[in-house]
């Protein structure tokens, strides 16, 4: 079992200022997500040319951090 990790951002932190992404792809990307209601429309077009800051903040948004593993240092002294 894996654990996604989001940020808890603070007052005035956006998503994008987290992940390196400008605030004109940021609105660009919340713009298509609330005008694309077609899934399959939305993710041709973000998957296109031009569109990889978008893509890489959708994939943030849906993946979060990504796979957390426990180190060794972690785990219980029976090491589970």
């Amino acid at each position: 079992m894996g654990v996604r990790l989001y940020p808890s951002l603070a007052e005035g932190v956006t998503l994008n200022q987290v992940i390196g992404i400008s605030d004109a792809e940021y609105q660009r990307w919340k713009e298509l997500k609330a005008k694309i209601t077609n899934t399959e429309a939305f993710y041709e077009l973000i998957y296109s040319e031009g569109y990889e800051q978008v893509l890489t903040l959708n994939n943030f948004d849906l993946n979060g951090w990504g796979k957390f593993e426990c180190l060794e240092s972690m785990k219980d002294v029976d090491g589970s």
